[in-house]
């Protein structure tokens, strides 16, 4: 949970601006509007390591952060058994305040306080380690407005805009934003710039506490924590720098870390341009050109699983041959360039029913759209990229098999030929292959369609065809590994499209 509930307070928000320098090209400023009000900012929770005198019952943690309070409550269960937690009242609250004129000289330096001086402009929580101290340490993000001493004289203070809890009764600056001996910029080339925009959203990498990332109102910023000192007297230090990696520059609202397998996904909601997301786990992967099995499918994991964890929220069943990325426009529409992504979702799929989703299609020349997707640092271009649509009758026992299919296709890309198709496979279009548009390369955040005119004059009403996409990239090629699965090859269409990024399946029914 993590839901803003914030409720506006009548009155001016506060308001904040940042110069801070980007990876595209020079320094730009930002400015914006800081809300203030009361209500459930953030809910966050956590589990308890398992107490084996308290008979190893299972305790989660929630974090209730409010404009001027945090708030704890547990809930507990049998750690063997099933069903609801019995949960305890709010059982104690940290007070978040306005730093006094007597706690002047100690905010500005950035030195420890009881309380988090912070009233009315925290954004965030996120729990770091739930068993450091008797309540779990955790940190807390701001807009950083700065605070207002009446002096003599009168001085404005600027704020940090990420304070850590240490889990008993301190809080501490960790210098996200103010220049503090606890936090390093490393110098690097281009120089790291302090960010020091607002903090809208912070997680912990549950695999490695000391990895913080934090969202702001121009992007990501990533900090290691070191703890040093004795058990009595900790010490904390953070290093921070830029986290972009392609990010499109934008204020980002909120932060999560998901993990499947050996892939732990750190995703980022950016204002008016989607969820982005990057694998922490594996920083350094190779260029894939792929095409998805179904619509939220990032061919991260393989093979793709139709069904589990990955697939958890989807509306509807996931079918090997109902890929989002083959289009059957029947339309009539004449297009002078190919559709976007957006223009793609907007054409309706003719017949089919969630539990069959083979397409009714009565154009015996309809256009065919292949959406192509590229996951690297860098985007591919048309001489880069090709596109091949083949087709198979689906037998009546609707599995196709690949035949001698694979090798042939494999070969032929590597030496850039149109081969003969084996097995029954023929080509769906005049021709095997397409490139990308010249003038439009495909790169993570820009996927781009190529369009196939299909002739179904031969076939007859009834027929059942199986429409396969290959996307074939200089930069990753389709192998022999694509066939692999654990155990054995793939032998099928079904198998191939769960063990190869690199196709996509659509079935059919002609009318």
């Amino acid at each position: 949970m993590g839901q803003d509930v914030l409720l506006l307070q009548p009155g001016t928000p506060g308001n904040f601006s940042d110069t801070v320098h980007t990876l595209h090209c020079c320094t730009k400023q930002h400015k914006g509007t800081a809300l203030v009000g009361h209500g459930i900012i953030a809910v966050k929770f956590s589990r308890l390591p398992e107490d084996p005198l308290a008979g190893a019952a299972l305790t989660l943690r929630v974090l209730a952060l409010y404009p001027r309070g945090l708030v704890w409550m547990t809930g507990t269960r049998a750690a063997s058994t099933t069903g609801a937690f019995t949960w305890a009242k709010p059982f104690v609250q940290q007070a978040i305040l306005q730093p006094p004129a007597a706690d002047q000289v100690a905010f500005t330096a950035g030195n420890p306080l009881p309380y988090l001086a912070a009233a009315d402009v925290v954004s965030d929580v996120a729990v770091h380690d739930p068993a450091r101290g008797p309540l779990g340490s955790c940190y807390v993000t701001t807009v950083g407005e700065s605070v207002d001493f009446a002096g003599p004289p009168p001085v404005s203070v600027p704020r940090d805009t990420m304070y850590f809890f240490d889990g008993k009764d301190k809080w501490f600056s960790t210098g996200l934003r103010l220049n503090l001996p606890v936090a390093t910029w490393p110098a690097t080339v281009p120089p790291t710039t302090r960010v020091t925009a607002p903090a809208l959203g912070v997680v912990v990498d549950p695999d490695d506490k000391k990895t913080v990332y934090v969202a702001t109102s121009v992007g990501v910023v990533r900090g290691v924590l070191t703890i040093g000192g004795t058990v009595l007297a900790p010490t904390y230090s953070w290093v921070w720098s830029q986290f972009m990696n392609g990010l499109p520059e934008a204020a980002v609202q909120d932060l999560s870390i998901r993990k499947y397998a050996t892939v732990r996904l750190l995703r980022a909601a950016l204002q008016s341009r989607g969820v982005w997301e990057t694998d922490v786990a594996n920083p350094v992967t190779a260029p894939l050109t792929y095409l998805r099995a179904y619509a939220t499918d990032t061919r991260r994991l393989l093979p793709t699983q139709l069904v589990g964890p990955t697939r958890a929220g989807e509306a509807s069943p996931a079918f090997y041959d109902n890929s989002p990325d083959i289009v059957i426009d029947t339309t009539g529409v004449a297009r002078t360039s190919a559709p976007t992504e957006s223009e793609l979702a907007k054409i309706a799929a003719p017949g089919g029913t969630p539990a069959q989703p083979r397409m009714d299609v009565s154009d015996r020349h309809p256009k065919v759209h292949v959406l192509v997707h590229h996951r690297a640092s860098t985007p591919a271009t048309s001489a880069q990229v090709r596109v091949a649509l083949i087709r198979h009758a689906v037998p009546a026992n609707g599995v196709v098999p690949l035949g001698g299919l694979w090798p042939v296709l494999a070969t032929a890309a590597q030496a850039g030929t149109s081969p003969a198709l084996p097995d029954n496979w023929t080509k769906a279009a005049s021709t095997l292959t397409l490139s990308l548009d010249p003038n439009a390369p495909v790169d993570p955040r820009t996927p781009r369609a190529v369009t196939f005119t299909l002739d179904f004059t031969g076939d007859s009403p009834g027929d059942a065809i199986l429409l396969l996409a290959v996307v074939m990239s200089t930069t990753n090629r389709i192998t022999a590994a694509d066939l692999q699965l654990t155990p054995g090859t793939a032998a099928t269409t079904e198998q191939l499209v769960s063990s190869s990024p690199h196709v996509a399946a659509r079935s059919i029914v002609i009318r």
